[in-house]
């Protein structure tokens, strides 16, 4: 299910490695939430050694990686862990003029990301949530094939969102629904609490779940290989 750690020293352009730095930060927030230390410690080397080879090491002294870790307690934080801990590697990136590497760091950890949570999904089809979590990256992916146009003359980056097209069609299938409902208040211990009752709800299948999963596992497959 997850990248081994062992294929760090098969990646060799920039390209590579950013995506793939992107997909061990994700598989090293997956190691913490089921405790596995030892393969957590194989994978904090392998982020510190792309994270040096593309020249933002310094953004991943062992404290920062910590962090990514520990932050990763369950699944629905999986998928938000990747778009919220590289905001000053972004920054910092886009005033290097290297923003494309931004985009395929973030690519990298969101499709791992929704491939972890997909084959969890697969060994539990009731579980209405999860299905529900993987609709709701509809949204998400939408930003990333945005993100990736501005990159086609690219090579890589082109062959890439030719990919993440194919997965998007997918994903268009699912219906998301927000119907607004004006808020509510009351106060609770003497203080004043706002109740949001809008309503958001995601019409997604199992078919729509078994062809995004095949989609997903494809992409980070070629990625990661």
């Amino acid at each position: 299910m997850l990248n081994t750690p062992d294929n760090t020293s098969k990646y060799n352009s920039n390209y590579k490695k950013a995506l793939n730095l992107g997909i061990y930060g994700t598989d090293l927030g997956y190691t913490n939430i089921y405790q596995q230390n030892q393969d957590g410690i194989k994978y904090l080397a392998s982020i510190k050694q792309l994270a040096d080879e593309l020249n933002i090491g310094q953004f991943f002294d062992m404290e920062t990686i910590s962090k990514l870790a520990t932050n990763s307690k369950n699944l629905d934080s999986l998928l938000l862990v990747t778009t919220q801990n590289f905001n000053s590697i972004n920054s910092y990136l886009q005033t290097q003029g290297r923003s494309n590497l931004s985009v395929l760091l973030l690519t990298g950890g969101w499709l791992e990301a929704v491939q972890i949570t997909c084959q969890v999904a697969g060994k539990d089809p009731k579980n209405k949530e999860l299905k529900e979590k993987i609709g709701e990256q509809k949204i998400i992916l939408e930003q990333i094939v945005l993100l990736f146009s501005f990159y086609k003359e690219d090579e890589n980056m082109a062959s890439l969102l030719t990919d993440l097209n194919g997965l998007k069609a997918a994903f268009d299938k699912i219906n998301i629904t927000y119907v607004h409902k004006e808020p509510t208040s009351k106060v609770v211990n003497g203080v004043l609490m706002i109740e949001d009752n809008s309503t958001t709800t995601i019409d997604v299948t199992d078919d729509d779940i078994k062809n995004i999963t095949t989609l997903t596992n494809s992409i980070r497959n070629k990625i990661a290989s």
